[in-house]
C-alpha cells in the first residue's frame, strides 16, 4: 500500500507540473504577441509619425513592451524549469539557461542601439530621444532614468532563475544559502587595510603631495615590499588571530540576550555568498554550453551601454560588469576551495564542500 500511495503522489506531482507547463506557455504566447504588436508600433512611429502620438501613447506602449517582455521570459523559465523538474536525478546546475541568456543579451544590444542612434540626426524619425550628451543637445534625464530602469529590470528572470538553482542546490546539499564563514574578522581587517592605504594614495595624489614623475620609483618600490610583506605575515597573523579568537570563544561564558553581537565579518560573508550563487552566474560561465561565448556575448552590449549612454550613467552598466567579474572570481575561489577539500578528505560528501567542482571556470574568470 505503501509504494502505491508513493506512487500515485508521484504521477499526481507530474500532471500538475504538466499542467502548470501548459499554463506557462498559453501566457508566454499571449505575452509575446503583445510584445510584438508593442514593440511594431514604436519601430513603425520611425517612419510613420502618427502611429504613437504625445508622450501618453509612448507611456503605454514602453509599459506594454517592458511587462510583456518579462511575462513571456518568466513563462518561458516556468517552463524550461518544470521540465528540468520532471528530469528527476539531475542536478540543479543541469537546467539549461542558455535561452533567458539570449533575451538579455538582446534586450541589452537594442538598448545600447537605441542610444546610439538618439545621437545621429534623425535616426529615429521625429522622435526627440537625448539618451547622450552630444555638440547638439544635453542629454534628458528622465529618458536616461527610463533607460536605466529598463536595463536593470533585464537582469530580473536570470536572477530568479539562478536563485530557484541556489536554492535547491543547498537543499539537496543541505546546505545553507548564504554562508557567514567565509570570511575571518582578521582577513577582513586586512582587506580594509589594504583599500584603506588605496585610497590614502589616491587622496594624497589629488592633493598633490607627491608627484609621480619624482616619486613614482620609490612609491612603486614601497608598494611592492608592503604586499611582499602582507603576502607572507598575513595567512600566519590571521591564522594567529583565528585561534586565539576560538579559545577565548570557548573559555568564555556566553549570556543570552536579544541583541545579538555585531560581527561585520558575517555579513561580508552572506554577501560574497551572494555574489557566489547569485551574480556570477550572469555572467554565463557557469552554463554546461559554449560558456566562453556566452560570457563574451553578455559582457559586450554593457560594454557598448556604458559607452553610449550619457554620462555618469554609463557607469552603471561598466560598474555592473566589474562586479559580475569579481563575483566571477570568487566563485572559482570556491570551487578551488571545494576541490582541495575534496582532496584532502578523499570524499564529495563532506560538509565543507559548498557548491562543488564540476565547472572549472579558471578560463572564464581570466576572459571576464
Amino acid at each position: 500500500m505503501g509504494v502505491a500511495a508513493e506512487g500515485a503522489r508521484a504521477a499526481s506531482a507530474e500532471l500538475r507540473l504538466a499542467h502548470s507547463q501548459a499554463v506557462a506557455g498559453d501566457i508566454g504566447i499571449l505575452a509575446f504577441l503583445l510584445l510584438i504588436g508593442s514593440g511594431g508600433l514604436a519601430i513603425a512611429d520611425i517612419w510613420i509619425p502618427t502611429a504613437l502620438k504625445g508622450w501618453l501613447e509612448w507611456g503605454i506602449a514602453l509599459a506594454v513592451i517592458a511587462v510583456s517582455a518579462l511575462v513571456f521570459q518568466f513563462a518561458r523559465l516556468a517552463t524550461i524549469w518544470q521540465r528540468h523538474l520532471l528530469e528527476k536525478n539531475k542536478a540543479p546546475e543541469a537546467a539549461s539557461l542558455i535561452e533567458l541568456f539570449a533575451y538579455l543579451v538582446l534586450s541589452h544590444s537594442a538598448l545600447a542601439a537605441v542610444v546610439f542612434l538618439s545621437t545621429q540626426p534623425n535616426a529615429l524619425g521625429l522622435n526627440d530621444l537625448n539618451l547622450s550628451h552630444t555638440d547638439r543637445v544635453a542629454a534628458d534625464l528622465s529618458q536616461v532614468l527610463l533607460v536605466v530602469g529598463l536595463f536593470v529590470l533585464s537582469f530580473l528572470p536570470l536572477f530568479f532563475a539562478f536563485f530557484l538553482q541556489a536554492r535547491q542546490s543547498v537543499r539537496l546539499r543541505n546546505r545553507r544559502l548564504l554562508r557567514d564563514d567565509v570570511v575571518s574578522r582578521m582577513s577582513l581587517f586586512i582587506m580594509l587595510t589594504l583599500f584603506g592605504g588605496i585610497g590614502l594614495l589616491a587622496w594624497a595624489a589629488a592633493g598633490r603631495m607627491f608627484e609621480m614623475t619624482s616619486d613614482f620609483g620609490v612609491l612603486v618600490t614601497g608598494v611592492v615590499v608592503i604586499a611582499f610583506i602582507a603576502t607572507i605575515l598575513a595567512p600566519h597573523v590571521a591564522r594567529y588571530w583565528n585561534d586565539q579568537s576560538e579559545k577565548i570563544s570557548a573559555r568564555r561564558f556566553v549570556k543570552n540576550s536579544s541583541f545579538p553581537s555585531f560581527a561585520p565579518e558575517k555579513w561580508v560573508s552572506r554577501a560574497d555568498s551572494v555574489l557566489v550563487r547569485l551574480v556570477a552566474p550572469l555572467s554565463g560561465a557557469t552554463q554546461r554550453h559554449v560558456p566562453h561565448f556566452v560570457l563574451v556575448a553578455v559582457m559586450l552590449p554593457l560594454s557598448a551601454l556604458g559607452f553610449v549612454l550619457a554620462s555618469p550613467f554609463g557607469l552603471i552598466p561598466i560598474a555592473l560588469a566589474m562586479i559580475i567579474v569579481l563575483a566571477l572570481g570568487r566563485r572559482w575561489a570556491w570551487l578551488e576551495d571545494d576541490r582541495e577539500t575534496a582532496s584532502r578528505l578523499q570524499t564529495t560528501n563532506s560538509d565543507d564542500i559548498h557548491i562543488g567542482f564540476e565547472n572549472d571556470l579558471k578560463d572564464e574568470a581570466l576572459l571576464g
